[in-house]
């Protein structure tokens, strides 16, 4: 199995028990060094990890799996073996839509994935399922640490300071606050899809 943006690692060696051989791939080579050492704490030698993005890989998989990173529908169908599968999950166009709009963030035009692509790479989609929850921030403090904890490939949101987006912060509130806290939501695709045997 190949893990295509793996980032620390953390959810690439949660699977170590369950597959022979893991590679875990990322472009920033400061997480690819965390996630070494996290496998070397844990003891773990069946999972490896390299930098990069997945194109400079020249081995075959029974499975690449993807959560939030870019990827190519070319590199994957590539990198795995007839019969093999692809599981990605992806954050939908509509993620977060009252954060982005309080914070006047463009919206993302397009959904990051559909069947389509993937049959036009020569897939078969097993598997594609799209789901939007409530994410509820129950007080300030939470609100402020979740918003800080963002980062650009989960929500397109990066960077936050409290004085600088107090506007931000109070449409936000206006908006969104309930009883039970500030509700946003959460949109994601999960796809997963078979290389033809």
């Amino acid at each position: 199995m190949i893990d295509i943006g793996t980032g620390g690692g953390e959810r690439l060696l949660e699977l170590s028990s369950d597959a022979r051989q893991l590679l875990g791939v990322d472009p920033d080579p400061e997480v690819i060094g965390r996630a070494r050492e996290l496998a070397a704490d844990k003891g773990v030698t069946s999972v490896h990890f390299e930098t990069g993005t997945g194109t400079e890989i020249l081995d075959r998989f029974d499975v690449v799996i993807d959560r939030h990173a870019p990827f190519a529908t070319t590199v994957v169908h590539r990198l795995l073996r007839p019969g093999g599968r692809f599981v990605t999950q992806q954050v939908g166009e509509h993620n977060m839509k009252n954060v982005r709009e309080s914070f006047q963030l463009e919206a993302n035009a397009f959904a990051p994935i559909s069947p389509e692509m993937f049959v036009k790479a020569g897939f078969i989609i097993e598997r594609f399922d799209e789901y939007d929850v409530d994410y509820v921030i129950h007080d300030m403090d939470s609100l402020v640490f979740w918003l800080q904890a963002l980062d650009v490939a989960h929500s397109d949101f990066g960077g936050f300071d409290s004085e600088r987006d107090a506007d931000a912060i109070n449409r936000l509130l206006s908006t969104s606050l309930t009883g039970d806290g500030v509700v946003t939501n959460e949109h994601r695709y999960l796809l997963v899809a078979a290389k033809p045997g």
